[in-house]
C-alpha cells in the first residue's frame, strides 16, 4: 500500500514531469496537438488527485491541519481542527 506521502511525492513529480514536457513541446513548437492536450489533460488529472490527496489533511472549513501523528505510537489520527474546533 502506498503512504500518502509517497502517493503525493508521485503525483508531485508526474506534475513536474509533465509540465516540463508540455514546456518543452510549446518550446519546440507544437508539432503534435493531440500529444500536447493529453498531456495537458493529465495535468488536470494529477492536480486534481494531489488536491484531493490534500484535501484528506486539512479542515474543510478553516484549512487548518486535522491529522494529528501521536508522538509516543507514531499512529496518525483525526483531531478537531486546532484553529476552528469544528472538524472531527
Amino acid at each position: 500500500m502506498i503512504s500518502m506521502v509517497d502517493n503525493k511525492k508521485n503525483l508531485v513529480s508526474n506534475l513536474e514531469t509533465l509540465v516540463g514536457d508540455i514546456k518543452n513541446q510549446i518550446d519546440e513548437g507544437v508539432k503534435d496537438p493531440e500529444l500536447l492536450q493529453q498531456d495537458l489533460i493529465m495535468v488536470v488529472g494529477n492536480a486534481a488527485q494531489l488536491s484531493d490527496e490534500l484535501a484528506k489533511e486539512f479542515c474543510p472549513m478553516c484549512h487548518g491541519e486535522k491529522v494529528v501523528v501521536d508522538e509516543q505510537s507514531s499512529i496518525a489520527k483525526w483531531m478537531p481542527c486546532p484553529k476552528c474546533n469544528k472538524c472531527e
